[in-house]
This record gives structure tokens, C-alpha cells and sequence, in this order.
């Protein structure tokens, strides 16, 4: 969690989403951020990138489980690592978005 003058964001580095407790932990510790910054990139397959990558459906649950007001995806579409295509990030995160009938986020 960083802490500026014009806001409280939160920075995910590489992270899974496992059972969700550290993120409430987080948001308990620290107050929800203004904004975050999700690594979304080289989640597949996800019996091998799970504990180390959320997947774009994880995304939107941290989105949520923060209460952040605004999110960036980082982390995707420079170089192919794992099984998911470079643009699948983008079409999945969007699909995520359509599944999630609770989200507040706004695609664009």
C-alpha cells in the first residue's frame, strides 16, 4: 500500500488470489486504496499459475474484496509466457466484467 498526497494505491506485484484473506487482511489493516494496480498477466494454465498469478475473474474479486475505486490490469500483453494468447487479458478481464453482475467497474 503507498501512501501519496493525493491518494492511498495498492500495488499487487505478482500475486495469486488463494483464499481471499489476504486481501481482507489488507483492506482491514489499511482502509480500502483510491486505486490499484492488479497484476493480470500469464495466468494459464492455472494448476501452475495460480498461487502466482490472478486470472482476470480473481481480478474483479480483489477489485471488489479492496473496495478500490479505480483499477489498472498490469502485467499482460508484452511478451507471451504461458498458455493464454498476448490479447487474452483483455477479452477475458471483459468477460469477467459481464459476469460479475456486482462489479462497479467500468470497462472501457
Amino acid at each position: 500500500m503507498i501512501d501519496t498526497s493525493t491518494g492511498r494505491v495498492w500495488f499487487g506485484g505478482d500475486t495469486g488470489y488463494g483464499d481471499g484473506s489476504m486481501l481482507n487482511e489488507i483492506r482491514s489493516r489499511y482502509g480500502a486504496p483510491d486505486g490499484a494496480l492488479f497484476p493480470v498477466g500469464a495466468y494459464e494454465p492455472r494448476l501452475f499459475m495460480a498461487s502466482q498469478h490472478v486470472d482476470p475473474a480473481e481480478e474483479v474479486q480483489i477489485f471488489e474484496d479492496l473496495n478500490a475505486k479505480y483499477a489498472i490490469g498490469i502485467n499482460w500483453g508484452t511478451f507471451q509466457l504461458t498458455d493464454e494468447a498476448r490479447d487474452a487479458t483483455r477479452q477475458d478481464l471483459g468477460q469477467a466484467l459481464l459476469n460479475d453482475e456486482a462489479s462497479t467497474w467500468e470497462a472501457s
